[in-house]
């Protein structure tokens, strides 16, 4: 006996960890490098995870990952000759590039964050996720916004 599936059904993609494919900026291609992979359900790595060292910043990082994919479609892991971008996507608003950080109070922080988006020399849109609780403003063209005004599609509606 078989019993048939709904097609609605077999549409789902069920996983407990998405990986995100490297993609080398200048070559426009995606990299056969390692994947970074991120968590589904963020209680269950919490459990896997045994350390209880705080990783808001990773945690922060796997947030905006698993929205993007929700937004976007495809998302991936930047590589330029500046270094890593967290993730690139290339959904129906074109290219867009995002760096995550916990917080960039500090100078250095903030420069290390920044460099890697610098170095992509293009016109398509880079922001700065943080969770510094701030008005978004631009670092010569790079739009920092808070990440709960991001995560809740309101960071456009503080300029």
């Amino acid at each position: 006996m078989t019993v048939p599936v709904p097609t609605t059904i077999a549409a789902y993609d069920a996983f407990i960890l998405y990986s995100a494919h490297r993609y080398d900026i200048k070559g426009k291609r995606i990299l056969k490098q390692e994947k970074k992979y991120y968590a589904v359900d963020l209680g269950m790595r919490r459990i896997l995870c045994s350390n209880n060292v705080r990783d808001t910043g990773r945690l922060l990082e796997n947030v905006v990952f698993l929205e993007l994919m929700r937004r976007e479609g495809d998302v991936y892991v930047g590589q330029s000759s500046g270094g890593e971008i967290d993730f690139v996507t290339n959904g129906p608003g074109g290219r867009r590039y995002y760096q995550v950080s916990e917080s960039v109070h500090d100078s250095a922080t903030l420069d290390r964050e920044l460099s890697s988006l610098r170095a992509v020399r293009d016109n398509y849109p880079k922001t700065l996720i943080t969770l510094d609780d701030e008005r978004p403003y631009s670092h010569e063209g790079i739009r920092q916004v808070y990440a709960l005004d991001w995560l809740l599609n309101e960071d456009h509606k503080k300029q």
